[in-house]
């Protein structure tokens, strides 16, 4: 009984040592939206689209409707159309990594498409290597959704898995590089009906702004000496050295995506790790 009872002393003494370590406070400052008018609002004569939005029914064919409220669009398709939504004219910088992104509801097959008419670089829209100038971001067909998560359910945690479908909105997401010394611009940000069948699309919050992630960590705690930047495959990006004298601490930090994931450990004097994700 005296070594069970030593045993527990030893062990809430090392628990109060690990919650005693450190307090970590996380601003991200974020980039500006650079597609205009997102909320879809104030549609205008004669066509009732929102300001900085056009159609493009690239079938040329009757069988689209689409409106706009909430923030919201909403676009039908008779089936077998091709028409996207669409925003050109969006600038960017050479060399610079952007995201993309948008909220979808569907039943019929919805494509986010990016796209620059200044310069292409020959490169596949949907498979790796993929285009930074011509990017299928997100292509999602509702039957092969239902299906693909009725099958890996079994095999991978259902709440990692993608749900899309007309009950839940659907994140799609993806990234680009600028090429270089091309002279590229401006893009087109696209979504909608991909050629399937008779349903509906809704879409919401679409995004297009720098990939990069500007973010200030406050540090809280007692004999903290570094701060270290890792990549989630493990791999160190940055150290920074943290005064142990101190009780508060700042550190910037410029993370290079969105979509790729980040966390940073934090060791103090006595060996003591905190590690958290971003």
């Amino acid at each position: 009984m005296r070594y069970l009872k030593y045993f527990l002393l030893m062990w809430a003494l090392g628990a109060g040592l690990l919650l005693r370590a450190v307090e970590v406070d996380i601003l991200e400052l974020r980039q500006p939206n650079l597609i205009k008018n997102p909320g879809f609002s104030n549609p205008q004569r004669p066509r009732w689209l929102p300001e900085h939005w056009t159609f493009e029914n690239c079938s040329q064919k009757a069988g689209f409707e689409y409106n706009f409220k909430n923030g919201e669009a909403y676009l039908f398709t008779s089936g077998r159309l091709f028409g996207y939504m669409l925003q050109s004219g969006i600038p960017v910088e050479e060399g610079k990594r952007y995201y993309v992104s948008a909220k979808v509801k569907l039943t019929t097959t919805t494509l986010m498409w990016i796209r620059t008419t200044d310069y292409q670089d020959g490169l596949d829209s949907q498979n790796h290597p993929r285009s930074n100038t011509n990017l299928f971001a997100c292509l999602l067909r509702p039957e092969q959704g239902k299906e693909l998560f009725d099958e890996l359910q079994y095999f991978i945690d259902p709440s990692l898995l993608l749900k899309f479908g007309d009950k839940e909105w659907t994140l799609c997401d993806s990234e680009f590089t600028v090429p270089k010394g091309k002279g590229v611009k401006t893009y087109a940000f696209r979504i909608g009906s991909l050629g399937g069948g008779e349903g509906w699309i809704r879409v919401t919050e679409p995004v297009l702004r720098l990939a990069e992630r500007d973010l200030t960590v406050t540090v809280r705690g007692e004999k903290c000496r570094e701060l270290v930047l890792c990549h989630s495959n493990g791999v160190v990006m940055e150290r920074h050295k943290l005064d142990p004298a101190a009780a508060v601490q700042k550190v910037k930090l410029l993370l290079p995506s969105t979509i790729a994931g980040y966390y940073i450990e934090i060791f103090d004097n006595d060996g003591q790790k905190y590690r958290r994700s971003l």
